[in-house]
């Protein structure tokens, strides 16, 4: 739980810098290649961490991997506070936080939607359409299959639960029954 709210932090002052250079969607790009880059190479974060190289070392090593992948100033410096902060870690976080807000300032809504057969186009547009009436935002949907369902469907927006499906109703009738008998 801390990690995330110090990533939050991280990725909210960020983002307003990104926001004040009107480049918040290029630099949320290049956080994310910057956290893959982390993420893919173990020996890199270590180096990074590792109290034995000199700061000036790892700092160069730092602006090394930015240039290499072409990443702005911005980012590079951002890397340069999270080396000296040893939070390097904490970048596929912070990328996931940068995004998630990002989405929110720009109104738009990441929803999962689990069904237990295959959505075809016209019914995926026509619940983006009712999730956007009752939301007013832009709706990222991703659907699946799951089985198990039976019937209905499930709806993850963020936080919430949206479930009507057979497998859910079955449950909580099963609830009832075995609070009525006990």
């Amino acid at each position: 739980m801390l990690r995330n709210s110090v990533a939050k932090k991280y990725a909210r002052a960020l983002l307003d810098i990104a926001l004040e250079d009107k480049m918040a969607k290029e630099i949320g790009g290049e956080l994310s290649t910057l956290a893959s880059i982390i993420s893919a190479h173990r020996d890199l974060s270590t180096a990074l961490l590792q109290p034995m190289y000199g700061m000036g070392d790892r700092q160069g090593l730092a602006e090394a991997v930015c240039e290499k992948a072409g990443l702005s100033q911005t980012v590079q410096r951002f890397l340069a506070v999270l080396v000296e902060t040893r939070d390097v870690l904490l970048l596929p976080e912070m990328s996931g936080a940068y995004a998630r807000m990002l989405d929110d300032i720009e109104g738009r809504l990441h929803v999962i939607v689990e069904t237990p057969w295959e959505l075809d186009s016209s019914t995926e547009a026509g619940i983006k359409e009712k999730l956007h009436s009752l939301t007013g935002k832009e709706i990222i949907l991703a659907s699946s299959v799951n089985r198990e369902l039976i019937g209905g469907i499930v709806i993850k927006m963020g936080n919430t639960i949206l479930d009507s499906s057979v497998k859910a109703q079955l449950e909580r009738v099963e609830e009832k029954i075995v609070e009525g008998v006990v």
